[in-house]
């Protein structure tokens, strides 16, 4: 009796995961960012793209800067069955290359979907190693990986922080940890964690953050 409900628990994880993979991989949300990308111009027109996989009523568009963890709205009520926004991107906009494009179905739960990888907006131009030794501060970098997971994810840095905070969306915090100031990697359990996307802050001693996403599965 034991080994047939241990049969039946894993054939119903196997179905809930295969479940959770084709949500995942209806999600198709362009532009999407990469090494290969493009920078986008103040004053360009960005052709934001979506499915009717993704959004089945009305889409809300969203701009997302991971160097301050916050949302902006580009455009909201949008017919699903229209399938793209043109968005004329604005002189105002700070230059960064960690803008994530997003969309959300207003009609169902509110899930956040993400394009893959970030994008630039703003001439945020590459310079050589030895060029940016010596002109340049460091400039502060994170990276998670693997993203999405739902067991464990690696964070790397590039200068010092003390203390390793994840959060929901909303702001409600989830996981506090302290880290040493000589680290510049931290793995984090996220296996406790719901599903959803969370903000990965790493905080100095000064009090300056540095944000990225986690997608838990």
């Amino acid at each position: 009796m034991r080994q047939q409900h241990r049969r039946r628990l894993l054939a119903a994880g196997i179905v809930i995961i295969s479940i959770l993979a084709a949500m995942i991989a209806k999600a198709d949300i362009h532009p999407a960012g990469g090494i290969q990308q493009r920078a986008w111009q103040p004053g360009g027109t960005m052709h934001i793209t979506w499915t009717q996989n993704d959004v089945r009523t009305t889409a809300q568009i969203l701009l997302w800067n991971a160097d301050v963890g916050e949302f902006t709205e580009l455009a909201r009520g949008i017919d699903a069955e229209t399938g793209f926004f043109d968005w004329v991107i604005p002189s105002t906009l700070p230059m960064s290359d960690h803008y994530r494009i997003a969309v959300r179905d207003e009609g169902a739960l509110r899930t956040t979907i993400f394009a893959q990888g970030f994008l630039t907006i703003g001439p945020v131009y590459r310079k050589s190693q030895s060029t940016l030794e010596e002109e340049d501060p460091v400039r502060p970098m994170i990276s998670v990986g693997p993203n999405p997971t739902s067991q464990r994810a690696h964070v790397r840095w590039n200068d010092e922080r003390t203390m390793c905070v994840i959060r929901q969306l909303t702001g409600v915090e989830v996981q506090r940890m302290t880290i040493s100031a000589e680290d510049r990697s931290h793995d984090i359990d996220v296996h406790d964690l719901s599903s959803g996307t969370y903000s990965i802050e790493l905080v100095s001693a000064l009090g300056d953050r540095l944000r990225t996403l986690l997608v838990v599965q």
